[in-house]
């Protein structure tokens, strides 16, 4: 049964050469690995997969108004899921939390325990200051981790999906650059686009069929985001054009 499941994990170095098989441009051969990891990175910011999520500290300090949540294990995925101290407000943005303070006739540079955070990127914004260090403790999710060695394999999302993202993502970025300028449609970046798409819901799929149903005060939405963030934003129109 061991022998079976293997059988379906795609290793680093498999996706990295099927990649170089459907491209065939030794221009991008270096390229490459970074595409893969940069397709499961794309992907992990889209949905909350559940092996990304970790409770973290965020340390809020006397003398500012913010923190940086960058420094957990494998990076800050940008996801904020829960605040342990659940007395909290959260606000979905610093101007939120400001006009709140603001409605409240308060000054923001008031001292005392936290009452309110927001998350904007990777910094946490709370009110108001401590007078010394206060620990916030959270749940939140990482990036997946980097893959080096020939070996790895990308553990934090489940095999139905490596196909699709990891060589298929990887691929679209190759011939986003192969294609860039070409008149009329792309035809190799909208297949896979397509095919990368279709693994983004392969991997929502099988969140929300392994998703632990719960009764609780926070919400945790699987669905994915439409910001994508980096090289894939400039392809939201992708065979639109």
């Amino acid at each position: 049964m061991g022998s079976l499941f293997k059988e379906y994990v795609m290793l680093f170095s498999a996706m990295v050469q099927e990649v170089k098989n459907i491209v065939q441009d030794a221009s991008f051969d270096e390229e490459i690995p970074g595409y893969v990891n940069e397709a499961f990175l794309q992907a992990s910011g889209r949905i909350n997969i559940p092996d990304l999520k970790r409770i973290g500290i965020a340390l809020a300090s006397g003398g500012q108004n913010y923190t940086s949540l960058a420094g957990i294990p494998n990076g800050f995925g940008g996801r904020l899921s829960k605040m342990f101290d659940t007395t909290l407000s959260r606000f979905k943005s610093l101007e939120d939390m400001y006009a709140w303070v603001s409605s409240s006739s308060r000054e923001f540079t008031e001292i005392g325990p936290v009452e309110a955070v927001a998350l904007e990127g990777k910094t946490l914004w709370y009110f108001p200051q401590p007078s010394s260090d206060q620990e916030l403790t959270c749940i939140l999710f990482s990036n997946p981790t980097v893959m080096e060695f020939d070996d790895d394999e990308p553990l934090e999302f489940p095999e139905v999906c490596h196909r699709n993202i990891g060589i298929n993502g990887a691929a679209f970025l190759c011939y986003l650059v192969i294609e860039d300028g070409l008149e009329g449609d792309k035809t190799n970046s909208n297949y896979h686009y397509s095919m990368y798409e279709k693994g983004i819901q392969q991997l929502l799929d099988w969140v929300a069929r392994h998703r632990v149903h719960m009764i609780s005060s926070t919400s945790e939405s699987v669905d994915a985001t439409v910001a994508w963030g980096s090289t894939f934003a400039r392809w939201n129109n992708v065979g639109k054009r």
